[in-house]
């Protein structure tokens, strides 16, 4: 709603108003203007969410009708769309780090097909987002807004189906999940977590490790297994050989504090483990240490990795019952 002060802005009106009210009453009512105009101009986060809202129901309109080419055609169109808005956004607007973003439907629950997830300390934000351009695996977009120096921020985009990605591994992978641990010396690690979408019966999960570095991230080695240090840790499933096991359970875990990491025990005749994974081993190698070599298999058990103040090392302590 738009006001403005026209309306008393004439001479004669003025007088009219003049000798009915007190000064006084004159004020109250242009500050009531003033204030009402104010909340007519929504703040810059409010702005992105209603932009985000409108793109998302679009997406999903296009996709839930039977789409021809024009009408993928016009998919590919709106998602480029909302990820050139969103470039600007992250390389512009640096207060929107600090707001809270959360896009909702008419009724105020938060619109599925999006991920906003935000570090603790409000200096990594990832927008992800599915595209519904995939055919038999979910396509993903996704964008990271960066805090820089002078409270200025940086943006980087992480997957673009529009960019080139459709036919590439980044293509479906969802991020999931934002975290971050501090060393002894007070540095900042910001820990991502990532799932690849095959379909409904497989996929992925990783875990990566970033600093921040003048508005960039920075891929720091802070895991250590098989004696080497690595900044990802990947595994990949087929739900289907594994039976009674949640998808949930085939997933990289967390502490609350960050600082116990669990991978999951998988059969060594699973899938090859991510190709962004530094090592290619089968599954439980890459993602353990030579101690579990005769680990046993299809449980629900996990390797457990501590941080000790610097990196997450195997615990070799804790980790004894899956030898036995």
């Amino acid at each position: 709603m738009s006001i403005t002060l026209s309306t008393i802005n004439t001479p004669a009106k003025a007088c009219m108003v003049n000798r009915k009210y007190p000064l006084v009453i004159i004020v109250l009512l242009l500050c009531l203007v003033c204030s009402m105009g104010l909340k007519a101009q929504q703040d810059p986060s409010q702005v992105v969410e209603n932009k985000i809202e409108a793109w998302l129901q679009c997406i999903n309109r296009l996709h839930r009708e039977n789409i021809n080419r024009q009408k993928q055609d016009s998919l590919w169109l709106v998602n480029a769309q909302m990820m050139a808005y969103l470039k600007k956004v992250c390389a512009r607007q640096p207060g929107t780090l600090q707001d809270e973003v959360r896009p909702t439907d008419s009724a105020g629950n938060p619109l599925s097909g999006i991920n906003i997830l935000t570090s603790q300390d409000n200096r990594l934000r990832i927008y992800c987002w599915d595209t519904r351009t995939g055919a038999y695996q979910n396509h993903f977009n996704a964008i990271a807004q960066v805090a820089a120096k002078g409270g200025n921020t940086r943006m980087l985009v992480l997957n673009d189906i529009a960019g080139g990605d459709a036919n590439d591994d980044r293509a479906g992978t969802l991020y999931s999940d934002v975290c971050r641990v501090r060393t002894l010396l007070g540095k900042t690690y910001y820990l991502v977590m990532d799932h690849k979408v095959y379909n409904n019966r497989g996929g992925g999960h990783a875990i990566h490790a970033y600093t921040i570095d003048k508005g960039s991230l920075i891929p720091a080695a802070i895991f250590k297994t098989n004696g080497k240090l690595q900044h990802t840790i990947a595994v990949e499933h087929d739900m289907a050989p594994y039976g009674e096991w949640a998808e949930d359970d085939a997933n990289i875990k967390l502490s609350d504090d960050s600082k116990t990491m669990y991978v999951p025990l998988l059969k060594k005749d699973s899938p090859a483990p991510r190709r962004d994974s530094l090592e290619v081993k089968p599954v439980t190698a890459a993602a353990g240490t030579a101690d579990n070599a005769n680990a046993g298999t299809g449980s629900r058990d996990y390797y457990i990795y501590r941080f000790d103040g610097f990196h997450y090392v195997y615990d070799k302590e804790a980790n004894k019952s899956l030898k036995e």
